[in-house]
């Protein structure tokens, strides 16, 4: 759950992100149309997880409810999971190859990524 921000963030809500899009996977590389709700949700993600961050006049980061090595915690989310469904849309990569990429490197669930996110 991405809210409401409780001073700290967990690698699950990463994971939870990355296997929405993994599942949603073929539906994206293959079907001619993509459903709107899913284009709609995930630019959602994007759209507003940059709002918060980027904007050093929102509310998340003018209280200091934030700290600077969280936003650039959830900026590299923001980069990965864009980067992910950037390549789902144009390169049509492989499913496993793309995925292993954006295991996070601190992450305790590194194998749960590969073995099948």
């Amino acid at each position: 759950m991405l809210k409401p921000y409780r001073r700290t963030l967990s690698d699950d809500i990463y994971y939870d992100i990355l296997d929405c899009l993994k599942t949603l996977f073929d539906e994206i590389t293959t079907e001619e149309n993509i459903d709107a709700r899913i284009v709609a949700a995930v630019h959602g993600i994007l759209h507003s997880g940059r709002m918060w961050l980027s904007n050093p006049e929102s509310a998340l980061r003018k209280s200091g409810r934030i700290c600077d090595d969280e936003v650039a915690r959830l900026e590299s989310w923001l980069n990965n999971i864009s980067a992910i469904y950037h390549a789902m849309l144009m390169v049509k990569t492989d499913k496993e190859h793309l995925f292993s990429q954006y295991v996070l490197e601190t992450s305790s669930q590194d194998s749960a990524l590969g073995a099948g996110l």
